[in-house]
């Protein structure tokens, strides 16, 4: 609690501020900051803002704040938010039908194989069944899942934002992250026919022979050849693969 002798001078300095008031006696020199005082730190990027920040950066949070100031596609969120969904799936927390199927109605959407009302009625079933998830322990599985058919851009974005999904971060959005350039003639026969069998089945064992692939094509990109060649996880909608299939 503020004592009642500074609460006179703290109501006069921020009268000041907001230009109401005079200075208060010793603080001639505090400048009027307008009538939101505060809003230059609205200015100040958030998250990290070089590549030494952004490699070396572990809060989820701060980089899905940055990639939303950017042109990512509501695809690449979604595919974000289903890459959490496998990951808790594959572990077999899920433990209820419907999630599963939530996951895999999110995919079929995001290959325009499910239309939007199957995504809403999606959406209602899990809200209708809310109460009852929570009930059998399974409500925060059930949010991974539920993201994956969610209409609100910012909640399927931040349905990524789990520490353990940092990789999957880095691996769709790697090249927004880093603006890396990919010149069209690395996209060969031998290239895209490598893309597209591991996109379709999500396996992605074949990346370093992609790398082959695009360095036998001329790329020269450190950043393309290090993630083909660097341990992964990769999962659909990683950055090269969808560069080499010319997806957005």
């Amino acid at each position: 609690m503020i004592p009642t002798r500074y609460k006179a001078k703290i109501s006069e300095f921020l009268s000041h501020l907001l230009g109401t008031g005079d200075a208060p006696r010793g603080l001639t020199g505090v400048p009027y900051l307008g009538e939101r005082p505060w809003a230059f730190l609205e200015a100040v990027p958030k998250g990290p803002r070089t590549e030494a920040q952004r490699e070396a950066c572990q809060d989820p949070h701060a980089l899905i704040d940055m990639l939303l100031k950017r042109p990512v596609t509501e695809r690449k969120l979604r595919l974000l938010a289903i890459a959490r969904g496998r990951f808790v799936w594959d572990r077999g927390l899920f433990g209820d039908a419907r999630l599963e199927q939530a996951v895999l109605l999110g995919e079929r959407f995001v290959e325009g194989l499910a239309s939007a009302d199957e995504m809403r009625a999606a959406r209602d079933l899990f809200d209708r069944a809310w109460l009852e998830l929570v009930r059998a322990g399974t409500h925060r599985p059930a949010s991974a899942a539920r993201c994956c058919v969610s209409t609100n851009r910012d909640e399927i974005a931040n349905c990524g934002t789990l520490h353990a999904q940092l990789p999957f971060i880095r691996d769709i959005f790697g090249d927004l992250l880093d603006s890396v350039a990919f010149a069209p003639e690395w996209r060969t026969s031998t290239a895209v026919a490598l893309a597209s069998q591991m996109y379709e089945s999500r396996e992605f064992g074949a990346m370093p022979i992609l790398g082959d692939a695009l360095q036998d094509a001329g790329c020269d990109s450190a950043d393309v050849l290090n993630h083909c060649r660097g341990e992964g996880p990769h999962v659909r909608g990683c950055w090269v693969v969808d560069r080499v299939l010319g997806k957005e």
